[in-house]
């Protein structure tokens, strides 16, 4: 893979290149295609979790993620509100 940064032009035309101490660089990069295998992986959802549970007597699929929010934001929702805040 190239390098990310370069001598400067000013620099590399000047008399003094290799034995100055002050020189500047200067940033470049290169933008290299993706092939399809990464489009693909970058197109495709993630894959999460999922657990089953009882909601009214119906068995419903949801989220584990979802799930461990929700119960967190309910215990915790109080704790920052404390001492007149």
């Amino acid at each position: 893979m190239p390098s990310l940064t370069r001598l400067a032009t000013k620099c590399s035309k000047c008399p003094y290149v290799d034995t100055c101490s002050h020189k500047r660089m200067q940033a470049e990069a290169y933008i290299t295609p993706l092939s399809n295998e990464n489009m693909q992986s970058a197109a495709m959802p993630a894959m999460r979790e999922t657990m089953t549970i009882n909601i009214g007597g119906v068995m419903t699929s949801v989220y584990k993620d979802d799930i461990e929010k929700q119960i967190q934001k309910e215990l915790f929702k109080d704790r920052f509100l404390m001492f007149g805040a």
